[in-house]
């Protein structure tokens, strides 16, 4: 398959390179991990930026690096800490993966982020772009940073129709940027077609030709149809999942739990969910099931998330409990260990009739059952429970990290009297 340098002469190729590199030393973008780009910097906001904007990231990046400032802080983080950080930006296998990758750092390298690629090819999180980019950024070794924005590039500079998104296309994107590559500042290369392709050379709408640098060795600016190029890439088709989001409110706490181990959102706190979109019905016999009488029931907001390969659309049912059930352990006689129900107000009967006789007296009911109530909640985040049930207050939700996909319910948990 004819593709790449050959299409360029050697002067023409180190004519882009000039270019390339004049528009980034007047136009470069200011950013943090630019500004000082020591290499855990360029580490941790390239790791940031995949699949994520650079206006999104600028701001998590300031206050990752607050808290986790050196690659030892990184690595002993507590992994609460670690996704409470990393909250919003999505994808949080990257979070965990920098952790992961900041010990082997630690322990394998003595703190320091090796400097070439093929070491930093065995770091967790790290693929053929990323390493290309901190060895080149941070290090100055002689590596493309092949992302979207070189291929993107690539493919209107030659003009090509050829199918750039398997294994081999990419190998001839990164083998026609290696002989454009300079032999010096390939740091500064790699940053300069990354800021074209980010404002210049765009991914939807028109491309800004006139004002690129590398116009006049550009085949598809010469033919007048820029926007034929790269051949688009196949669409998967997303797979649509109805859920049900239950909001359940009991003594000013609110339900939670945290999702598996493995899979989408893994080890993540979400409110309970229902498959499909349930009735009411369905979500009376849910809580039923559970133990838990409902005082009201409401229908609350809709919302929808995409994930990359999942869409979520979610209905969600507003639940006060009732004085209401607390879970306890079966007797130890039942060594299946399931759960019995009983209302608390049969529970505490006795207790609180103990403190109208004593000093209590003067307390109502309600306070007492309340009071009480709480202590209840806190033993059963303790027990737990399958799927890790918590029932949290409101600034308990400040702590623990909610995927977006949540927002919308979160939002409204903020607004509710609890």
């Amino acid at each position: 398959m004819s593709f790449g340098s050959e299409k360029f002469s050697e002067s023409e190729r180190k004519k882009i390179a000039e270019n390339v590199l004049a528009y980034y030393k007047h136009h470069q973008r200011s950013l943090p991990w630019r500004d000082n780009p020591i290499p855990y910097y360029v580490w941790i906001s390239e790791i940031m930026l995949q699949q994520t904007r650079v206006e999104t990231v600028i701001d998590y990046f300031n206050r990752f690096t607050k808290v986790f400032p050196t690659v030892e802080d990184l690595a002993e983080a507590d992994e609460e800490l670690l996704l409470k950080q990393w909250e919003g930006l999505g994808y949080y296998s990257r979070a965990r993966n920098l952790q992961k990758a900041a010990k082997m750092i630690v322990q394998d390298w003595d703190g320091k982020l090796p400097d070439e690629k093929t070491d930093l090819l065995t770091l967790a999180g790290v693929g053929d772009y990323t390493a290309g980019a901190i060895a080149s950024i941070a290090y100055g070794k002689k590596e493309v940073a092949v992302d979207g924005n070189f291929i993107r590039v690539a493919c209107r500079l030659l003009a090509t129709s050829e199918n750039v998104w398997n294994a081999s296309g990419k190998r001839m994107i990164e083998d026609f940027w290696k002989n454009v590559l300079p032999d010096t500042e390939t740091g500064a290369f790699n940053q300069g077609i990354m800021d074209i392709g980010a404002t210049i050379c765009l991914p939807n709408g028109e491309p800004h030709c006139v004002k690129c640098p590398i116009s006049d060795n550009c085949q598809s600016f010469a033919q007048g149809n820029p926007m034929d190029y790269p051949m688009k890439k196949p669409k998967k088709k997303r797979k649509i999942e109805k859920k049900t989001v239950l909001l359940l409110y009991r003594y000013g706490k609110v339900l939670i739990r945290k999702r598996p181990e493995k899979g989408l959102l893994a080890g993540l706190f979400e409110f309970p969910m229902i498959e499909g979109h349930a009735g009411r019905e369905s979500v009376e016999e849910w809580l039923k099931n559970r133990g838990y009488g409902a005082i009201k029931i409401k229908k609350g907001k809709s919302a929808k998330h995409i994930f990359s390969h999942i869409e979520w659309k979610m209905n969600s049912w507003e639940v006060e409990i009732e004085a209401f059930s607390v879970k306890e352990k079966a007797n130890s006689a039942n060594e299946s260990g399931v759960f019995k129900s009983e209302k608390i107000e049969d529970v505490l009967d006795d207790v609180i009739l103990d403190k109208d006789k004593d000093k209590n007296k003067n307390k109502n009911r309600e306070n007492l059952v309340a009071e009480e109530a709480g202590e209840y909640l806190e033993n059963e985040n303790e027990v737990g429970y399958e799927n890790e049930e918590r029932w949290i207050s409101r600034e308990d939700m400040d702590v623990i990290t909610l995927p977006t996909a949540f927002k919308v319910f979160r939002e409204r948990v903020f607004q509710h009297s609890l």
